[in-house]
This record gives structure tokens, C-alpha cells and sequence, in this order.
């Protein structure tokens, strides 16, 4: 039977999910982990109303601070004589995807309180827009509040801009921390100035850093940016945001952003019936799609932990790096759902960090390639306390944790196919994969005829494992595919010949049986002591070769990678049985943190009421907000071991994914429609494909 809930948040707070893509509160919330998001897709904001009035607080993706952090802004409280929302006799709240807004209803025994909500995505400014029909109506008082000292405030006729700038900057200790010392590197963090400006129109106060307004309607703007500029220059950049959105008329505004809307919806769909047991599904695909339009449109990737929507101050466990193993979540939802033009900051960030990740694997290993790190910061340096002295990494959980690099470059590869974008392969995709290729074949040794990986790691799970599932899997994938597409464009002929050379030298997947006993998580033994050899037969793949460890380290399953996201296995390739195999008998069975793939896993098998259960169990786990983010392990909220301090989005990628491959699968030439969907189940899908296709569905049960 299905594991069915019918809403988003927790049994004392819940978002109810309505089937015309709405989340709806039937009462306050007031606390900041209830919160609903909106933006710009480069400023986002989150919603919530404490006794005290409406809180906004306001986050930007380019203000990185001068360790590499990424805090949030400002928050911006609005408070209404006689508290409406607080007496209200009916409270309603409603995050509408459709639409891209967020609207309060406050009824209260002496009339009606609204505000809306408007993150607008041309003019990358947010617009609140408060209407008191209360035969009392009283003032506005929009009350800007910030909490650390650095912050400037100017006040500009009837906007407020509050900026900072970073004087000093972490960028050379955390290179020399990382192994490079490569004084012409360009600082990206000096100097970078970041803020917020909010405008009142007709303001009755002039004030800093509070606002009045006495009217039945009021208009507020809010915008934010950031930029290696001055203070002044950065409001200069605000105010003509503000300028430029203040002479659009609100009913102009609202309709430009809401025809915005309608088009990006357009590009791909997911309907189902009404009563649909798989509802909580379908809004999580169509909540991805929308965090994807408010949240990718900047110049660097989002955070996977909190994105541009912050909710309790600055908090963000896991800080300001890029974590691959989590960014790329967000990312894999694009290709099918039709959104690829918010992907390019994504492969630029790792693109801009080429040479130096060559100077630091020369640096670090005495050798020629590149290979990213797991956890770094845009530039390329190591996340702070991961490496040390310039001697290497650190942090076990990362320290030979290859895999990403190669899944990158599947990434491209796929991208290629969707887009048929020959300068992409040329100029970017290729250049890079020649050095990360390179990588492995001048890092590990060549034992018996074949490349050993010695002592590397299989994800975070199993370190100083020999031969790794994951990463030769990375490798068998993503070399053919390279020679393939490097001849098709007539590349460098010496990388292409080198390439042909490894593709001989690469070793088989591990395979064996009965490897790992779940009863008390540990190895059955084989091999010398402190070390597990894989069974000499059996056709189920393995984690490693051998692995010199006896614990489990982390909760991930290396030896399914081949399966998604290299593609060596599937539902219409051979040796499915082995693949079947494998799966049936995985360590994590559950998807219990935010980046379990056993959905994907599941639906690249074809198994569609097992893709589905595992999909509601996802749900079920990580569908703590009721405005629709999601819970992945984490720091928490005091007093509130279920909720952690900052909102999640590999999850709803990942489990996007899942929702995709069961509608449709092109890792082969040929396209498989409806895979992994239940037969009991009406679907309506429309998603992208190779070669800019499109495939439109509809199937009805029998």
C-alpha cells in the first residue's frame, strides 16, 4: 500500500497542497520555518507573520561575504495598526506556483486585510502590495532590521539602501589552505559590495531606518544586488531597479509578471487525476520547477542548503561551498522539464575553476590534470577546515572523493545531446574533460595491464577503496561518449588517440555476492584484517574491489551509480539481471537523507509501483516546511529536532528526477515512454528530449 500524507509541514503547522498548484495555510505562521518563498530567480525572499506584523527576510545569491559565506540581507517587518492578523476570525495564506506570488487574507470583525506578494522576474524586484478595507483602517510602519554592524544606510527620497562591503577577504588564506599560491588570482570576494534598497511610495515619514505610511493601500519595493563596486555605485545599480519598476503601474506589473509565469509553465507539464494517490508527487514536481524560476537566474549556482531563501537569519549548515554531491540535483531536473537556460552557471562555475584546480592537483599530487574538489567555493578553494597547510585534503569524507568531476562531465555530455551545442563541446566541454581524463590516468597506477585505482575512495561511504564502482563507471560512460563527440567536431586528434589508449586500460566493475551483512552493518569478512576483499564470484555489482576499512561511513550506494547517473545498466540494456540485482539487495533501502537516488534508481529498472512507494517515503521523510522546502540532514531549529535551520533542495531535485525517468527515458538512442509509471495511474506529461524534441503523453488505465 502507498505511504500516503496529504500535506507539506508537520502535524502542529501543515501547507495543505491544493491539485491548482497552491499551497494553502489555514492559519498564521508564525514562526520563520513556516514561511512561504518567493523571488526573482536572484533575490528571494520568505514570508511569515509573527505577532508582531508581516516579516520579510530578504536573501541574494551574489552577497558572499569575506569568508566565502553567503548570509542573508535584511529582514524587513511590516507592522499595521491594531495587529489585523493576529485578530483575524479567518487567516488565509496562499502560495500560488502558477502565479508566482504570495497572498494573505486577514479577516478580521472589522473588515478585510490583504497583501500580496510579487518576486518579479524581468525587473528582479519584489513587490508587497498591502490593502486594509477595515472601516478602522490604521498606519504602516515598514520597519527595515538588520544584525550586523557593517551595515551602511542611505536614505534617497523614498527608498532606503542598506550595503556593505567587504574590506578584507579569507581568498588568499583559504588558497594557501587549498595548495596554491598563485598571486595573480583575482580576488573574488575583496571589495564585493552587496545590499538591499526598500522603497515606500508615499511614505508620511522620512525617516531611517523606519518608514509610515497612513493610507488604505500601500505599495512597497524591494530590491537587492551585488558587484565588485562602490557603495555608491551599488545604490546607484539599487535605485535605478527601484526607479525603473515604481513608474510601471501595479496592474501593469502583475500582469507582465504573471504572462512571465504562464510561459515558463508552458514549456513542460505533469497532471494527474484529482484524487491521485501520487498528488504529493506532482506537487513536488511542479514546487522543483518553480524553486528552479526563483532561485537559478544568477550568476552562480544556488545553494543547495537554504538557497536564496534563508528563513532564520544567517543560518546555513554546511556554509558557503558548493557541494557537488547536492548542487547536482538541482541540476538533472533541467534537461527533461525543458529549463536548460538556467544551467550555464552551473558549468561555468566548474569551467572558471579549470586552471585552478590544475595548479592545485600540481601543486598537490606532482602531477599534470584536474580534478574539482568535492566541497569548494566558486574560484575553486577548498571549503575551509577541508584542507590544511597546502598539504592536502583533510576530511576523509572528500579527501579521494573523485566521482564528481566525472558526473560533471556526463552532465555536459548530456547537455550536448539535448542541445546539440557544438561551441559548448568545443570551447568548454572539451578542454575540460581532456585535463580531468588526464586526472586519473596520471594519479593511479597501471597494474597487470589495467588502471588501478589504489586507495581511492567509493563516495563518501567506503574510503581507501581500491578500485572504486563509481568512479570506473565514471570512466567507462563518459570515455566513449568523448571520443564520439571529440571526432564528430574534429578535436585535437592526440587527445582523442590518448583517449582510445584508456579506454583499454580501464579495469571491470567489481561484481560479487553477499558482500555487506545489514543485520549489523558491517562486512562479512574476507581478506587480511582490517580489510574487506569482494567475494570472488557473483554477478552483483560491488562497492570496491577492496575497501581498507570495516565501517560504513556515510549512507550512499557506489555500485548503483553505473545505473544512474553513468547509465551503464537499465531497463533496455543488457545484463539487467545483474543490475536488478544489485538494487534488490542495496544497503540504504530507504531514501532517508536528502540526496538518496533510490527512486532514480528504481525507475531506470522499471520497477513503477516500487519507484512510486519509494517516491511518497521521500516525501513523507523530507516534507517538513509547509511552504514546500525540504529536510536533508542538518543543524536544527531550537526546540525542533524535526526541522533543520535552513531549507533543502537536493531533495525535490533528486526525487524530480525520479518523477522524469518515470515518465521518460532517452539514456539510449531509443526513447521509452511511460517506464516506471503505475498502470492504475492517469498521467498527462509534456518533456524535453534529445535534440530539442519534445514528447507529449497522455495515458488512461484500461
Amino acid at each position: 500500500m502507498l505511504d500516503t500524507k496529504n500535506y507539506f509541514g508537520t502535524e502542529d503547522f501543515k501547507g495543505y497542497w491544493h491539485e491548482n498548484k497552491k499551497i494553502i495555510y489555514n492559519k498564521r505562521p508564525k514562526e520563520s520555518w513556516q514561511c512561504m518563498p518567493i523571488g526573482t530567480g536572484k533575490t528571494g525572499a520568505v514570508v511569515f507573520v509573527p505577532d508582531e506584523g508581516i516579516c520579510l527576510q530578504i536573501n541574494h545569491g551574489g552577497s558572499f561575504d569575506s569568508d566565502g559565506n553567503l548570509p542573508a540581507l535584511l529582514r524587513v517587518n511590516l507592522e499595521i495598526d491594531g495587529k489585523p492578523f493576529v485578530d483575524a476570525k479567518n487567516y488565509k495564506q496562499i502560495l500560488s506556483l502558477e502565479k508566482g506570488m504570495v497572498t494573505i487574507c486577514a479577516d478580521t470583525p472589522d473588515g478585510i486585510v490583504k497583501a500580496e506578494f510579487i518576486a518579479h522576474q524581468e525587473l528582479d524586484v519584489i513587490s508587497i502590495y498591502i490593502e486594509d478595507m477595515r472601516n478602522n483602517h490604521g498606519e504602516v510602519s515598514i520597519c527595515p532590521l538588520f544584525w550586523r554592524q557593517s551595515v551602511s544606510q542611505t536614505l534617497i527620497d523614498n527608498a532606503m539602501f542598506f550595503t556593505e562591503n567587504n574590506i578584507c577577504s579569507a581568498f588568499n588564506e583559504i588558497n594557501f589552505q587549498s595548495g596554491v599560491m598563485n598571486n595573480n588570482l583575482s580576488d573574488p570576494l575583496k571589495d564585493l559590495s552587496y545590499g538591499t534598497a526598500v522603497w515606500v511610495d508615499k511614505a508620511d515619514s522620512n525617516n531611517l531606518p523606519m518608514k509610515r505610511v497612513m493610507s488604505r493601500k500601500v505599495r512597497i519595493l524591494i530590491a537587492a544586488d551585488s558587484g565588485k563596486y562602490s557603495k555608491d555605485t551599488l545604490v546607484k545599480t539599487l535605485k535605478n531597479k527601484i526607479d525603473r519598476a515604481s513608474t510601471i503601474s501595479l496592474d501593469e506589473f502583475r500582469n507582465s509578471h504573471f504572462n512571465w509565469w504562464k510561459n515558463f509553465w508552458a514549456r513542460s507539464e505533469f497532471e494527474l487525476k484529482k484524487d491521485s494517490k501520487l498528488q504529493p508527487v506532482r506537487a513536488i514536481w511542479h514546487l522543483n520547477r518553480y524553486f528552479t524560476a526563483s532561485s537559478m537566474a544568477g550568476q552562480l549556482p544556488p545553494k543547495f542548503n537554504g538557497s536564496i531563501f534563508l528563513y532564520d537569519y544567517d543560518r546555513r549548515h554546511w556554509g558557503g561551498a558548493y557541494w557537488f554531491q547536492n548542487t547536482r540535483l538541482q541540476y538533472w531536473p533541467l534537461f527533461k522539464c525543458g529549463d536548460l537556460d538556467y544551467i550555464m552557471p552551473f558549468f561555468d562555475m566548474y569551467i572558471n575553476a579549470l586552471e585552478y584546480a590544475k595548479e592545485r592537483t600540481l601543486s598537490l599530487y606532482g602531477h599534470k590534470g584536474a580534478i574539482y574538489l568535492e566541497t569548494m567555493h566558486s574560484w575553486g578553494g577548498s571549503r575551509i577546515g577541508d584542507s590544511r597547510n597546502g598539504e592536502g585534503v583533510v576530511n576523509n569524507y572528500i579527501k579521494n572523493y573523485f566521482t564528481g568531476s566525472l558526473e560533471l562531465l556526463m552532465m555536459m555530455l548530456e547537455y550536448y545531446r539535448y542541445t546539440q551545442d557544438s561551441s559548448f563541446v568545443i570551447n568548454k566541454m572539451l578542454p575540460v574533460a581532456d585535463e580531468i581524463i588526464l586526472f586519473f590516468f596520471n594519479h593511479f597506477p597501471i597494474r597487470d595491464g589495467k588502471l588501478f585505482l589504489e586507495k581511492s575512495a567509493a563516495l563518501e561511504t567506503w574510503w581507501e577503496a581500491d578500485n572504486p564502482s563509481d568512479q570506473i563507471a565514471g570512466l567507462r560512460a563518459v570515455i566513449p561518449k568523448l571520443i564520439n563527440t571529440a571526432i564528430k567536431h574534429g578535436y585535437d586528434n592526440s587527445a582523442i588517440n590518448r583517449w582510445k589508449n584508456y579506454l583499454e586500460l580501464l579495469p571491470e566493475l567489481p561484481r560479487g555476492a553477499n558482500w555487506f551483512n545489514k543485520n549489523v552493518k558491517k562486512y562479512n569478512y574476507q581478506g587480511y584484517e582490517g580489510t574487506w576483499r569482494k567475494p570472488e564470484t557473483g554477478n552483483a555489482l560491488m562497492p570496491a574491489e577492496n575497501v581498507h576499512h570495516l565501517d560504513k561511513r556515510n549512507y550512499e550506494d557506489p555500485e548503483l551509480y553505473a545505473l544512474w547517473p553513468f547509465g551503464l545498466f537499465g531497463k533496455s540494456l543488457p545484463d539487467y539481471s545483474s543490475a536488478l540485482l544489485t538494487f534488490n539487495n542495496r544497503i540504504h533501502e530507504e531514501p532517508s537523507n536528502g540526496w538518496s537516488q533510490t527512486a532514480v534508481w528504481a525507475a531506470r529498472l522499471g520497477l513503477a509501483d516500487e519507484t512510486a512507494k519509494l517516491l511518497l517515503k521521500q516525501y513523507r521523510y523530507a516534507s517538513v516546511f509547509p511552504g514546500g522546502m525540504m529536510f536533508s540532514p542538518g543543524n536544527i531549529v531550537p526546540n525542533r529536532p524535526d526541522i533543520p535551520e535552513c531549507g533543502y533542495f537536493d531533495t525535490i531535485g533528486v526525487m524530480t528526477t525520479a518523477v522524469n525517468e518515470m515518465l521518460l527515458q532517452d539514456y539510449t538512442d531509443q526513447s521509452q515512454i511511460l517506464p516506471a509509471w503505475p498502470k492504475d495511474e492517469f498521467v498527462h506529461f509534456k518533456l524535453h528530449t534529445v535534440c530539442s524534441k519534445v514528447v507529449e503523453k497522455t495515458y488512461k488505465p484500461k
